[in-house]
């Protein structure tokens, strides 16, 4: 199988995105059945420069994404005929025809198809050219992959995408190897008790419930529980950032949180590790790799009764009523009145659950999924995580 593995990306790239290419491009490389890989990326992304060598994959430039484009520039169009692809494999919510060659899409941000949060008029024409881009591919590809069953129903319900066309591959697990430092956003102040939650700073990351949590928390006398955020804000995601800040203020609590910036993924190692609670509170998401990270730390969680959460954390987090400080004050609780054999008989089940989803089985169901497009195949096969 030859593969054309097209980063079609306008911007920069998210965290969660670059660690699922850098966990399942070297998996894919190493499938029998996988002849060789074409990564195509923009320039500015330095893909290739992520990876040691890698057997069996060629790494080009290509143009950034430009709405309505969906065909490769040029200089692409010569490659990807030197090279015969047999299938072309957009990780990424953006359709690319070339010469009828199959091809499958896989939708990773759900942010502009389920509207959440309070957006500026830049943003919000953004985000309609998104859900667009998102429609136009998941329909013309050949085949779809959905991170969850949630992103799977809603393109079944909500955007008419045949059931039988789309594939549920979960992401992987995995931790972080060598020396897990203390972040240095802390300075010389290590925070006890603390809170953790971490995600780009945008409007759907429902940060408006920990602030109404702790001054809740404070109301009642509550021993005082410090919140570390990690992340940061882009573009048109900034002004989000200050109004948090300012609630902050409002609620009487911006003592009481650290606005720890971008975290390497070895300081968020040590946040999943040490904090009271990992807290889930956004408002959407496809997946949220966060989850999967903190369950395979062992970190207690708590989070929003969202979908896809139940799908990723099960039995194994503590849910509360989204945009109702209260009863994420009571979650909290709940956390923090576990004795240590509870806490710890929890981070076993935590590790446990996280250990469930892999990696290598989700490379193996996205070969399987790539070659059913080459036959132009129907019928999904689910990745089902048990329990």
């Amino acid at each position: 199988m030859r593969i054309a593995l097209i980063n079609l990306t306008g911007g920069g790239m998210s965290g969660g995105y670059r660690r699922y290419l850098l966990n399942i491009l070297p998996r894919l490389a190493g499938h029998g059945q996988v002849e060789s890989i074409l990564c195509a990326s923009p320039a500015g992304l330095g893909v290739s420069g992520w990876f040691s060598a890698l057997p069996k994959v060629g790494f080009v430039d290509c143009e950034p994404f430009r709405v309505g484009r969906h065909r490769p520039d040029s200089r692409l169009k010569g490659i990807l005929r030197d090279f015969h692809p047999q299938v072309l494999f957009m990780p990424v919510e953006r359709m690319v025809e070339f010469e009828g060659i199959p091809s499958v899409v896989m939708l990773q941000n759900m942010s502009p198809l389920v509207p959440s949060g309070e957006w500026g008029l830049k943003g919000r024409l953004r985000r309609v050219a998104q859900y667009f881009e998102t429609r136009l591919a998941v329909r013309k590809s050949t085949r779809v992959i959905a991170i969850s069953r949630f992103v799977k129903d809603y393109l079944v319900d909500r955007l008419d995408v045949p059931p039988d066309k789309i594939d549920i591959i979960y992401y992987g697990s995995n931790l972080p190897q060598g020396e897990v430092p203390i972040p240095s956003a802390f300075g010389q102040g290590q925070p006890k008790s603390f809170l953790f939650t971490a995600g780009s700073a945008e409007p759907y990351r429902g940060w408006e419930d920990l602030m109404g949590a702790l001054k809740e928390l404070a109301s009642r006398h509550v021993e005082p529980v410090r919140l570390v955020i990690g992340g940061v804000a882009q573009g048109d995601a900034a002004p989000y950032a200050v109004r948090m800040r300012h609630l902050a203020e409002e609620c009487g609590v911006g003592s009481s949180i650290c606005w720890a910036g971008h975290l390497s993924r070895a300081e968020m190692s040590w946040c999943y590790a040490n904090c009271l609670a990992f807290v889930m509170a956004s408002r959407v998401e496809s997946f949220g790799f966060v989850s999967l990270e903190a369950l395979a730390h062992g970190a207690a969680c708590i989070a929003a009764d969202n979908p896809p959460s139940p799908e990723i954390f099960g039995d194994q987090a503590v849910y509360y009523k989204p945009r109702d400080s209260q009863s994420l004050a009571d979650a909290i609780g709940i956390v923090l009145g576990r004795s240590v054999a509870e806490r710890g008989e929890m981070a076993r089940r935590a590790m446990e659950r996280a250990g469930r989803f892999s990696w290598d089985v989700a490379a193996e169901r996205t070969v399987e999924t790539l070659a059913r497009a080459i036959c132009v195949g129907d019928g999904s096969r689910d990745h089902r995580i048990p329990g």
